[in-house]
């Protein structure tokens, strides 16, 4: 939505059954707690200084080498 005014955002990556999101106020992060070898599901969503968040983004599929 246009003037959404994103404060933060959350990453959500997922492998098998785990579960994981992070919090960042810039638009990068490097994640290294990922493990060598696996493939992680990848969301991101805004969060605005009031709180209001957007939907979750589509799934980008990532295997780490």
């Amino acid at each position: 939505e246009k003037g959404f005014g994103a404060a933060k955002y959350q990453i959500k990556y997922v492998t098998g059954t785990a579960t994981k999101t992070v919090t960042v106020k810039g638009t990068s992060k490097t994640l290294s707690s990922l493990k060598s070898g696996k493939t992680y599901k990848i969301y991101v969503r805004a969060i605005s200084k009031s709180g209001l968040s957007s939907p979750w983004s589509s799934v980008a599929k990532v295997k780490v080498k």
